[in-house]
């Protein structure tokens, strides 16, 4: 699977900043709220782009043809976050199976990057409790926990301060990282950092 440069990805409501080592790290300036939305019908997936969750509750309709990332009890929920040029769906079927993708601007939609089998050589295993860290600085593939809420600051590069402890997961693929951050009080975040 090829992943998008950093060229592909900025735009508008994308901002490009530069880690102290000169890695390319993009961040969404993410400001909008998640809705529920009617639930998915035979429509394909590329043309679903407005924020928000969506569910699809039947297997028939879940399939190859409709974009989907698998029709094998494919039926799940779709998480949309749109920036404008920027795109990012992930997409978890009923049985657990996990599957993200991007699109930027005009160009096509990139492939279904399935967590499971395309991180096979990526084990997630348990990681030492975060403790002043900068989260720019935890580029390891790993699940990561913040216990303490005084630490989980905004010049740490945490997405919250109010109530920011929580469980970060970190995917590195081949300098293409992908961050999700969950508060325990279940506010989530994702950002994606790419670069050599």
């Amino acid at each position: 699977m090829t992943l998008p440069t950093p060229e592909q990805m900025i735009g508008n409501n994308v901002t490009e900043l530069q880690f102290k080592d000169g890695i390319t790290k993009i961040i969404l300036e993410f400001d909008q709220t998640f809705s529920m939305k009617p639930n998915l019908n035979n429509e394909s997936l590329n043309d679903i782009t407005s924020i928000g969750i969506y569910r699809q509750e039947d297997n028939a309709k879940a399939i190859l043809i409709n974009n989907y990332p698998t029709e094998i009890n494919g039926a799940g929920i779709l998480e949309v976050i749109n920036r404008g040029v920027f795109i990012i769906q992930d997409y978890t079927t009923w049985a657990g199976q996990r599957f993200w993708r991007v699109k930027s601007g005009s160009n096509a939609w990139f492939g279904w990057f399935d967590i499971a089998t395309d991180s096979k050589d990526i084990v997630l295993k348990y990681k030492p409790n975060l403790n002043n860290e900068s989260l720019n600085d935890v580029i390891e593939s790993g699940i990561y926990r913040q216990v303490d809420n005084p630490k989980a600051t905004l010049v740490n590069n945490y997405p919250t301060e109010t109530n920011g402890a929580g469980v970060l997961e970190v995917v590195n693929r081949n300098g293409f990282i992908r961050q999700d951050y969950t508060t325990w009080a279940g506010q989530r975040f994702w950002r994606v950092k790419s670069g050599s």
